[in-house]
């Protein structure tokens, strides 16, 4: 049998909160909406360890980033805060704001075109010997999650049940 590593190959984040010392209850400019996320009621301190923008390091996977323009709950700067934090470490990166956008990333094409920088950001870091094959089974469905077969590597990405009917399959070798 052969070794596959579990290092994770490639990230797509879809509107992710970079830096929680902002959204923590006691935080200066905290949103009135974080206090129905029970969670968020935690020091700075610990706001700070678990704040992805302060953990980006060199050999961190490949990221694309998408963020809503209008989104009210999680605004489009925790998307550049972790472009630039990628930037210093020289992490490939792509940063999408999709401007029309709220927390849902609705918008007419937004769908569309959010699947497709998906499947496109996969392909691209995940690309080994398969190719697309254009399958579709039905069995593509699952709850809000989408498994794609990437060679020896199983991709898995949270992504909204009507995009999920449109994925691709890739074959292996």
């Amino acid at each position: 049998m052969s070794q596959v590593s579990s290092r994770v190959a490639a990230v797509v984040a879809l509107v992710p909160p970079t830096d929680l010392r902002v959204a923590v209850w006691d935080a200066p400019e905290t949103l009135p909406a974080y206090r129905n996320f029970p969670a968020l009621n935690l020091s700075i301190e610990k706001a700070a360890e678990c704040s992805p923008l302060l953990h980006v390091s060199p050999d961190d996977a490949p990221a694309l980033v998408i963020m809503g323009g209008q989104d009210k709950l999680v605004p489009e700067k925790h998307g550049h805060w972790i472009d630039d934090a990628y930037g210093k470490e020289d992490v490939q990166r792509k940063l999408i704001v999709l401007q029309d956008a709220g927390h849902g990333l609705q918008g007419d094409g937004n769908r569309d075109r959010l699947f497709r920088e998906v499947v496109a950001w996969f392909g691209e870091h995940l690309k080994r010997e398969s190719k697309l094959s254009g399958r579709f089974p039905p069995t593509a469905q699952r709850g809000d999650s989408m498994a794609m077969r990437h060679s020896d590597q199983v991709v898995a990405a949270s992504l909204p049940s009507d995009l999920i009917a449109k994925t691709a399959f890739i074959d292996s070798p």
